[in-house]
């Protein structure tokens, strides 16, 4: 259960990987799920998060995303735990978020997007400063 493969630079792709054990329904996540990132000049996978993934027991059945960011950070959404967190490549934690109900019940994400505050600093400004009736 591969998918949302994006582009990390001129040579590089990254897939997350829901690491699943069997085919779905029945099967479930073997451990946590990964970031594959391919490297075309070497033909080589590595993945660079997983400590922080397994520290962080990442584990979403189905789903998930992992966006690569300007400064090699990855922001990764844990689909149907409902946590949205940045990582960065040697495991550091740098902001966890979690979607949940005043009672702690959790709510699963969709398709998070990450704003980059450079490239986009324009419209987080015309969103920051509009006046909603």
């Amino acid at each position: 259960m591969q998918h949302d493969v994006s582009i990390v630079d001129d040579h590089r792709i990254s897939i997350f990987d829901n690491h699943w054990r069997v085919a779905y329904p029945e099967g479930a996540v073997d451990g946590v799920n990964r970031v594959a990132v391919y490297d075309f000049d070497t033909n080589t996978v590595n993945y660079p998060l997983a400590a922080a993934m397994e520290k962080l027991h990442v584990h979403t059945r189905a789903q998930g995303r992992a966006t690569p960011l300007p400064n090699g950070d990855f922001m990764i959404e844990e689909t149907e735990q409902g946590r949205l967190m940045r990582l960065s490549l040697d495991g550091t934690i740098r902001w966890l978020y979690t979607a949940a109900t005043p009672e702690m019940h959790r709510l699963q994400l969709r398709w998070s997007r990450y704003i980059d505050p450079v490239s986009n600093s324009g419209a987080i400004t015309l969103a920051k400063d509009a006046k909603c009736n």
